[in-house]
């Protein structure tokens, strides 16, 4: 039986980190994700933070990690218990498990059969040292013959041949082809020094507008392009708390009501930057113009400013007369 939601968040999808296990150890990976990472939610825990996502009026779970795939069983389980609670689901995966053409067919379709209703499949430089582009094609391939919605997303350098040979590769196999440039956190880190990445062109957009992320311990990041096992649980507003502690949807209204999320997702890190360069003198000497992507810049922001509070007195202060609204919640 489908059950109804009565949630009314905003946000439209939840991404749903089982675990950070993952059979590659990718060197630009934010999540650094690897053979080591042996936690899992637990499959009666990720039952109920479904639960809780459907509750909340969430519309969709992506399921992500670490690689999904290397928990079968409890992923089929929960794909199902998600299309239950009326929700959809979706996969990113890196499609080591789809060397052979019919069993990733097979595989695909009692997927599908559970209640998947698409599929992202991951590759790039680093995923080809391990996964051959075949795979892919394999499983875009088996995902057009069961009629299951599938893409790609291709991470690369700002000058990156082989990403762009991998788009002219897949384009026509695909109807969705995502390329994203990799943004130098977590294990990606190190590649800010071992390769010359370009500075991005623009920090002033808005920000922080990816999907919100469950990890297995069950705290909840606002954003999916944090470098999530290098955040600590008291980095708030990045991780606005613990399901174990306060349900899904009070977690999800905090990110929706916090001054600094909304300047983020409106003005972006840029606006922030220039507020607080006037009341810390840490940031008097950032440098914009080193980072290279919002969220590089909004992550680093965060890290350097020793006392958070100094963040919303400015924003308050900048805010108060403009929107009184906002500066009454702070």
């Amino acid at each position: 039986m489908t059950l109804r939601r009565e949630g009314t968040t905003e946000v439209a999808a939840l991404h749903l980190a089982y675990s950070f296990a993952c059979n590659l150890s990718c060197s630009h990976c934010i999540f650094r994700c690897g053979p080591s990472g042996h936690q899992t939610m637990g499959i009666h825990r990720a039952k109920g933070f479904i639960e809780q996502a459907g509750e909340a009026g969430i519309q969709k779970i992506v399921f992500t990690g670490g690689e999904p795939l290397l928990h079968p069983r409890e992923l089929r389980s929960l794909i199902h218990h998600t299309a239950a609670q009326g929700m959809k689901s979706a996969l990113i995966t890196n499609a080591a498990w789809a060397s052979s053409g019919p069993e990733t067919k097979a595989y695909l379709s009692d997927l599908k059969e559970m209640g998947l209703e698409s599929i992202t499949l991951s590759t790039d430089r680093y995923h080809l040292l391990e996964v051959p582009l075949e795979n892919i094609k394999n499983a875009l391939d088996a995902s057009r013959r069961i009629g299951l919605r599938a893409g790609v997303k291709i991470a690369r350098l700002r000058y990156d041949p082989v990403a762009e040979g991998l788009y002219r590769s897949l384009r026509d196999n695909s109807t969705r082809v995502l390329v994203q440039e990799i943004s130098p956190l977590g294990r990606a880190a190190a590649l800010r020094s071992a390769v010359k990445l370009e500075p991005a062109v623009s920090l002033a957009g808005p920000g922080c507008l990816a999907p919100p992320v469950l990890l297995p311990d069950g705290n909840l990041l606002t954003c999916c392009n944090l470098p999530a096992q290098d955040m600590k649980s008291t980095d708030y507003p990045f991780v606005l708390g613990s399901v174990e502690k306060e349900s899904l949807s009070s977690l999800l209204d905090r990110r929706s009501r916090d001054p600094v999320l909304t300047v983020l997702r409106s003005r972006g890190p840029s606006t922030l930057a220039s507020l607080l360069s006037r009341r810390e003198p840490a940031l008097e000497s950032v440098d914009q113009a080193s980072y290279h992507s919002a969220c590089d810049l909004c992550f680093h922001l965060f890290c350097t400013l020793q006392d958070k509070r100094l963040l919303y007195a400015a924003l308050w202060e900048q805010t108060r007369t403009e929107h009184p609204s906002l500066g009454a919640s702070l």
